[in-house]
């Protein structure tokens, strides 16, 4: 049996297919839902969730709590998965896991590079943005988190794998 990264590296390009992954957090404190806005590039002023693309020695779930801390200072811990985003074009696919996170530490302060804002807002809040300032998922997910229904949780680990493996499941 090959490598199976080489084996993925391999089948992907030669079907000219390329998926990334990654994750996006609602951080959820009082009632209220962590937001960033984008201070560059393409989404420049749009609110969003925290997140971005794993790195190959992370799990999803610890990909998000890095994202949250590193574009807003706040440390969170995560509480189930609400949701998962895909996208499928030419140039290849993408996966976001969302999950909702509870506050461990921290105010929200953007890092000032890739975020130029970053607070709290109450649903009430998030409906009445305009769909120009916020993206469509975000405000989405971001109202899903507020919802007191449960996702799915951290559940079941392999026998033997240590930190390699974790489940979401519904329970």
């Amino acid at each position: 049996m090959g490598d199976p990264i080489e084996d993925y590296d391999r089948i992907a390009s030669s079907k000219g297919n390329r998926w990334l992954v990654g994750a996006a957090g609602a951080v959820v404190n009082a009632g209220r839902v962590l937001l960033i806005r984008y201070g560059h590039g393409k989404r420049k002023g749009l609110w969003s969730l925290p997140g971005g693309y794993a790195v190959p020695w992370e799990r999803l779930d610890q990909t998000v709590v890095r994202e949250i801390q590193e574009e807003t200072g706040v440390r969170a811990e995560v509480v189930d998965v609400i949701g998962i985003r895909t996208r499928c074009t030419e140039r290849g696919g993408g996966v976001f896991v969302l999950f909702r996170l509870k506050p461990l530490l921290g105010e929200p302060n953007p890092d000032g590079t890739e975020v130029d804002r970053a607070k709290y807002f109450s649903a009430d809040q998030i409906q009445a943005m305009p769909h120009d300032e916020i993206l469509t998922i975000a405000r989405n997910a971001g109202l899903a988190a507020l919802n007191h229904r449960r996702g799915l949780t951290p559940g079941d680990r392999a026998p033997g794998s240590g930190d390699a493996y974790r489940a979401f499941l519904l329970m």
